[in-house]
C-alpha cells in the first residue's frame, strides 16, 4: 500500500472497531501508530497549519510564501521560550535542552507536530471523547511505521543523494518524518498515553507530505 493512498475502511460500532483492532492490528509482524479524530473528514494537519491557515484569511490581500512560514514558526518559538523564562516555570538549563515543540503542544502552542499513540484504544479514545461533533463520523488513523521508515530510507537515497549541492534546501522541502517518542520529564502525559508524534515541517498536512515526496521517489 501506498503510503499517499490511504485505505478507508467504515466501521458500524465501536464493536466492530475492537474486532478490526484485535484480527489486524495488534500483531508482531508489524508496528502500527494510531491517531483518533472526531471528525472523519478532517486531514492530517498539525495545529501551526492551522494557525498560519487562520492569518492568510484574516489578511487575505497578503500571500504566504514558503519565507513567511518559516519566520512565523521562528516568531511563535522563541516566544513561547521568552514566556517560559519570563515565568519561571522551568530552569534556563531545561529550557535551553528540552524540545520546545514537544513541550508546547500540549500547552497551546501551534506545533507543526502530530500527536499520535502505539495504543489504537487511547486513539479511539480521543476519537470519541474529543468535541461536541454528534452528528460526524469519527475516525481513527492508521500509519504503519515500517513503511514510514522505508519511506525516509528512500527519501534519503532517492531525493538526497541526487541534490548533494543543494541538500540544505532539499531537506526543507522533502524532510523525514520519524515518530517522536522521547519523552521530556515534563511531559509525562506522552508517556501515559503511550504516545509519539510526527514532525512535519512547512507542510499544512501529513498527506500533503506523502503526495509530494512519493511524487519524487524512484521506489514505487
Amino acid at each position: 500500500m501506498r503510503i499517499d493512498e490511504p485505505a478507508i475502511k467504515p466501521l458500524d460500532s465501536a464493536l466492530s472497531l475492537f474486532d478490526e483492532i484485535s484480527s489486524s492490528l495488534v500483531t508482531r509482524s508489524s508496528r502500527f501508530g494510531f491517531r483518533g479524530q472526531s471528525d472523519e473528514s478532517w486531514e492530517l494537519t498539525p495545529t501551526l497549519s492551522r494557525y498560519k491557515n487562520v492569518l492568510s484569511k484574516r489578511y487575505p490581500e497578503n500571500t504566504i510564501p514558503f519565507s513567511f512560514n518559516g519566520h512565523v514558526s521562528t516568531r511563535l518559538i522563541e516566544s513561547f521560550r521568552e514566556n517560559l523564562t519570563i515565568n519561571s516555570d522551568i530552569s534556563h538549563e531545561d529550557i535551553n535542552r528540552m524540545d520546545l515543540w514537544q513541550f508546547g503542544q500540549h500547552y497551546g502552542l501551534p506545533t507543526p507536530l502530530l500527536d499520535w499513540t502505539y495504543s489504537p484504544y487511547v486513539a479511539l479514545f480521543f476519537a470519541i471523547t474529543s468535541g461536541d461533533y454528534f452528528d460526524k463520523k469519527r475516525s481513527v488513523w492508521v500509519i504503519d511505521l515500517d513503511l514510514l521508515k522505508s519511506v525516509n530510507e528512500f527519501i534519503q537515497h532517492d531525493i538526497y543523494m541526487k541534490n548533494p549541492d543543494a541538500i540544505e534546501l532539499v531537506k526543507l522541502s522533502f524532510p523525514l518524518v520519524h515518530p517522536i517518542s522521547a519523552v521530556e520529564k515534563y511531559n509525562k502525559r506522552l508517556a501515559y498515553q503511550q504516545g509519539f508524534f510526527t514532525n512535519h515541517g512547512d507542510y499544512y498536512s501529513f498527506e500533503a507530505w506523502a503526495a509530494a515526496v512519493t511524487a519524487n521517489l524512484l521506489h514505487n
